[in-house]
């Protein structure tokens, strides 16, 4: 409920056809979206920012991008795929520069 509250609060509740949260694994959340809305695992992206983010990624043998911060610089170390600092960077993944 309080990712509900704050996708409606930041006018992007809309932006979403499905939300999952705790207390679902993240790998399940992953499995149902791709079941519910019939695409192909190629076509998905997994957004995150933790190791457990991309082990579902990974379960699942979908893409991931990692958003990197302070707290998590450790993951460098562990995922050598594409990553950004912020959202701006993006253009880097979806253009292969």
């Amino acid at each position: 409920e309080e990712m509900l509250f704050i996708l409606k609060e930041l006018n992007l509740y809309d932006c979403f056809d499905s939300v999952y949260g705790s207390p679902m694994p993240k790998k399940t959340a992953i499995e149902r979206s791709i079941n519910e809305f019939s695409v192909k695992n190629e076509e998905c992206l997994m957004i995150g920012d933790s190791q457990a983010d991309l082990e579902a990624a990974n379960a699942n043998n979908i893409k991931f991008l990692l958003r990197l911060h302070d707290s998590n610089q450790s993951m460098k170390r562990v995922f050598k795929g594409f990553s950004v600092n912020n959202f701006i960077d993006y253009e880097s993944f979806f253009t292969n520069k």
